[in-house]
């Protein structure tokens, strides 16, 4: 990104994922408050059912699986 972008550009784009990043992070937070015994996929079981659970749990580790590649 560094050779094919000059500085501004390139501020501005981490600029919008850094807001982004806060902003997912800020919404994980406040559903691990308001369900602190089980997590987010606890809070997606209560919404959902336990096939909710069950889909939050798969796409979670899926995503930390391809993120690692």
């Amino acid at each position: 990104m560094a050779k094919a972008a000059t500085p501004g550009p390139a501020l501005i784009a981490w600029l919008i994922v850094g807001i982004g990043t806060v902003c997912l992070v800020a919404s994980l937070n406040n559903l691990g408050q308001k369900q602190s015994e089980s997590g987010i996929f606890g809070y997606a079981g209560k919404c959902f059912g336990p096939m909710g659970e069950l889909m939050s749990g798969w796409t979670y580790w899926i995503s930390g699986w391809m993120g690692n590649f």
